[in-house]
């Protein structure tokens, strides 16, 4: 079974990613307000959950894209990976309106990361989110990754 093709970005952005599992439940749309990564989607029926708004499982996955990205893009790609990742949940997404992510990193050290992330629809604040990254060594993916996803991008 084939995926469907995937359709034009919005003016001023750009596809983020159509591989590995972003690629499964996206699209999703990148582009940068001053030196922000935004990353958005817009909710299809398959991001509902069983009362019809956008199921908390996406947001995660899009808070904790960008979040890592955010951290990879300011420490010039170099790999990082999840250790925790605490969200709250503020208010209902709804399916077809565009939801926007967005992430600062806070303090960073020789070995881990403490990020913010938030995610809104409109001018509601959805979730907010907090975690730890650790940093790992390159393992040579570094380059690739900022040829890909910095500034200049794909």
């Amino acid at each position: 079974m084939s995926r469907p093709a995937t359709p034009s970005p919005p003016p001023g952005w750009r596809l983020h990613d159509a591989e590995g599992f972003i690629g499964l439940v996206g699209p999703v749309w990148e582009h940068w307000e001053g030196d922000d990564l935004v990353l958005a989607f817009t909710p299809e029926e398959k991001h509902a959950n069983q009362r019809g708004a956008v199921q908390g499982g996406m947001l995660m996955t899009l808070a904790d894209r960008v979040m890592g990205h955010a951290l990879r893009v300011h420490l010039g790609g170099q790999p990082v990976a999840t250790i925790q990742l605490d969200t709250h949940f503020l208010a209902t997404g709804h399916i077809g309106e565009p939801i926007e992510a967005r992430a600062t990193p806070m303090r960073v050290n020789k070995n881990i990361a403490f990020i913010e992330g938030w995610i809104s629809q409109s001018e509601c604040l959805l979730m907010r989110a907090s975690g730890i990254w650790k940093r790992l060594r390159d393992d040579g993916t570094a380059a690739e990754f900022d040829r890909r996803f910095g500034r200049g991008g794909m």
